[in-house]
């Protein structure tokens, strides 16, 4: 009986080992043809691409590749096969764009607004606000957002941006001679404008942690970055056993606390006006109206002493009644949710930390980089000195 049992074993061992790899191959061959049939997948293999893997696609291009290297393999790939490109990494397919005139195109749509799944890796960063969400409530929170960085505004926010350039320019001139990265000084100054602008709070209202929340955006920045390109931290449940989402909580709560803390100052700010306007009699607001003119007066004069070059903005010529309809940023979002109700406390705290996240990093990184050129460019700097 043992005998026959050893035959049966080993006669069904075999079999059973075909059939596994029968059904391997079966599996694999029915999801290439799967993938070489989706719609979106032909049409991208139409455009120029680099050689790829079945299933695999071109996912092993980056999984070759450096993070650090990832720009020179880039402009390698542009190099060889010009300003459009497609990959697909199994059934998703992408397409690359290197011509301004192409992406302009796509940027412009209004009605191709839908973000990549990639954008979640952000979202436990900034919440579903304008960079992230789609739909009626991205037109909703855009028609709402956009006018706050109106011209008329920014205008008056420009003696601010003076005040803290003269800042940053004391903070590199105790670097003179030395090597150092221009970038994490302008990041920094960078969040200080922002929050005394935009946000509408003043420096010494807030925590001094600019320059820690500058650092804290750029390595949330590069961990986002690091989701996006290994395959291994893409999964929330496997990013979550990993160093970098310990890390990641870290540097959120340095970043949160930031912008929670001028969120509930700006709070303050509003309540106290709207107490003082309840509070003011008919004299007080002809007084008031007579002190304003006199500061009016008065920032002229300091214009005057405050040698920053004139620019388009200075020959804006809108009534006051304009102005006094359009509110900057973060003030215009607490009059929507105290007064009518159109704003969430949860959508002003994604609004807040996206705009902090969007409007400190973009410009910090074009600053960093017209410096460093200035910097090199001995010739160019001579002939700011004449403007």
């Amino acid at each position: 009986m043992d005998h026959n049992t050893t035959s049966i074993m080993t006669s069904y061992l075999p079999n059973t080992g075909c059939t596994s790899l029968i059904l391997l191959v079966t599996t694999l061959v029915a999801f290439h043809f799967y993938i070489e049939s989706r719609r979106v997948v032909r049409l991208a293999l139409k455009l120029p691409n680099p050689p790829r893997w079945p299933i695999l696609g071109h996912t092993l291009i980056t999984l070759k590749v450096n993070p650090k290297d990832i720009i020179s393999k880039a402009l390698e790939l542009y190099n060889k096969y010009g300003t459009v490109i497609s990959a697909h990494l199994g059934p998703r397919a992408f397409v690359f764009l290197g011509d301004p005139q192409d992406i302009e195109i796509i940027l412009s749509s209004p009605v191709h607004i839908e973000k990549s799944v990639e954008y979640r890796f952000f979202e436990p960063w900034l919440g579903d606000g304008l960079l992230i969400t789609k739909g009626d409530k991205w037109r909703k929170h855009r028609k709402v957002i956009a006018p706050t960085f109106h011209m008329s505004i920014l205008k008056r926010f420009v003696p601010l941006f003076y005040e803290n350039s003269l800042d940053l320019v004391r903070r590199l001139r105790e670097k003179v001679g030395q090597q150092f990265d221009c970038h994490d000084y302008l990041s920094a100054v960078t969040v200080d404008i922002l929050t005394e602008t935009v946000m509408g709070v003043r420096r010494e209202k807030r925590q001094n942690v600019g320059y820690d929340y500058a650092m804290a955006v750029m390595k949330l920045s590069n961990i986002v970055h690091r989701r996006h390109y290994d395959v291994s931290l893409r999964l929330d449940a496997l990013f979550k056993y990993s160093k970098l989402a310990k890390l990641q909580e870290d540097l959120l709560q340095t970043v949160h606390t930031l912008s929670e803390c001028v969120i509930q100052e700006k709070w303050k700010d509003v309540e106290r006006k709207e107490q003082n306007k309840t509070q003011n009699n008919d004299t007080e607001v002809k007084q008031s109206k007579a002190t304003e003119n006199v500061q009016k007066e008065s920032s002229t004069a300091n214009y005057t002493k405050l040698h920053y070059a004139r620019d388009d903005l200075d020959d804006i010529d809108e009534s006051d009644i304009v102005e006094k309809k359009r509110l900057a940023f973060l003030e215009m979002l607490i009059n929507m949710r105290k007064n009518s109700g159109q704003m969430t406390d949860k959508e002003i705290w994604e609004e807040v930390n996206t705009i902090m996240f969007e409007g400190h990093d973009t410009i910090a990184a074009g600053s960093s980089f017209a410096l460093c050129t200035l910097g090199s460019l001995s010739e160019i700097q001579v002939n700011l000195f004449t403007i």
